[in-house]
């Protein structure tokens, strides 16, 4: 996440989690092991949401005037408004 600066001890941890989190969500979209049902099928929007919960926190650390949200236009945005 750009608005961290892994420098700072005390955003330095959470960085570095980002980054690791990030990886995984990275590994399973690749691997498409989300759409085969492979093991834990619900693993992938698990880790989204972590990192999604990971980056409201930067973005609160570094006071940032932003919002982590979640897009508009997916398919689960368009199932519930059904």
């Amino acid at each position: 996440m750009d608005l961290l600066n892994p420098a700072l001890a005390d955003q330095a941890p959470l960085a570095s989690r980002i980054q690791q989190r990030t990886d995984i969500v990275r590994g399973l979209f690749l691997s498409e092991a989300f759409r085969r049902g492979n093991g834990d099928p619900a693993k992938m929007g698990r880790e989204v949401l972590a990192l999604q919960v990971m980056v409201e926190q930067a973005l609160g650390l570094t006071g940032a005037d932003h919002a982590a949200t979640m897009s508009r236009g997916c398919k689960s945005d368009k199932d519930a408004a059904v």
